[in-house]
């Protein structure tokens, strides 16, 4: 078995993390908060794209096959960047 590198798998979902947290902090208690704070870290994500190609396509590959051409979806499965 290959050595798992738990820091190079879990940076990215913890950094989305800690900008949830973030929010949630600055805006306190409050339905806005935790819709912001969830906002935060699907953006984060998004943007961070925790994927690798091998774990894109095996997503891909569970999808129904109409989102399987939805621009965003290909995008975080590890395809190019979809156009506006």
């Amino acid at each position: 078995l290959d050595e798992v590198r738990v820091l190079s798998l879990l940076w990215r979902p913890v950094a989305a993390l800690a900008g949830m947290l973030f929010v949630l902090a600055a805006l306190g208690q409050s339905l806005l908060a935790l819709i912001a704070g969830g906002a935060v870290y699907v953006g984060a994500l998004l943007l961070l794209r925790p994927l690798d190609a091998a774990e894109g396509r095996a997503l891909l590959g569970m999808l129904p096959a109409g989102w399987r051409d939805v621009p965003v979806v290909r995008w975080i499965a590890g395809g190019s960047r979809p156009s506006a």
